[in-house]
């Protein structure tokens, strides 16, 4: 199995991130041979990529990927090629890939990959542009305010000043919940609202 990444946002924007995916896989089983990379770097979306091959045994019956023990996720399946935007389809937190095959003897083999999303100080200032041009900001003022509030906290959290940064996020925080469901859609709200709580809990 093979998980690849890009890092072209779904905004069209190169090389802007929104969360850090690590990832840690397992031993492969002998139904699939994969290559198999390790990511660690700031990413907007992914694509599951991946092979499944019996070798010289029966032939592959079946195989069916899941993601985190789902065969769909965010309405779409998961075919190999298909693109995951990481800032509206996944949470914070661990996940789990995972495909299961069988061959035509009735022989049954798993392989899977594991990956982490968290936040960074830059990449959540990255949410407020990347839902300002999918209009789920209503407006630059709104996003302007959020920004400002966001480099601030950034400043301080940089310089180990966590207890200032998570004043600041907080401020965030009660700003995005004034907003909700008025000047910032509610589904994005709740998602940089989930951002900022991940940075003041993980301060540095």
């Amino acid at each position: 199995m093979r998980w690849t990444c890009s890092r072209r946002a779904t905004t069209g924007r190169a090389n802007r991130p929104r969360r850090t995916w690590s990832t840690s896989t397992t031993p492969l089983p002998s139904s699939a041979s994969p290559n198999r990379r390790r990511h660690n770097t700031l990413i907007a979306r992914a694509h599951a990529a991946y092979d499944v091959d019996d070798g010289a045994g029966s032939g592959v019956a079946s195989f069916t990927p899941t993601m985190d023990g789902a065969g769909t996720l965010s309405g779409h399946g998961l075919p190999s090629g298909q693109v995951i935007t990481l800032l509206t389809e996944l949470a914070l937190g661990p996940h789990t890939f995972m495909i299961r095959a069988v061959d035509h003897v009735n022989n049954a083999a798993v392989s899977s990959v594991t990956f982490t999303i968290v936040v960074t100080a830059q990449s959540i200032q990255d949410d407020v542009a990347q839902f300002l041009a999918q209009g789920m900001i209503k407006n630059a003022g709104v996003a302007n305010s959020l920004s400002s509030k966001l480099r601030a906290a950034a400043a301080l959290r940089a310089s180990g000043h966590c207890a200032a940064a998570a004043n600041v996020y907080g401020a965030f925080i009660n700003e995005l919940q004034a907003q909700s469901g008025k000047g910032v859609d509610a589904a994005a709200a709740a998602i940089m609202i989930a951002d900022a709580q991940y940075l003041i809990a993980h301060c540095p």
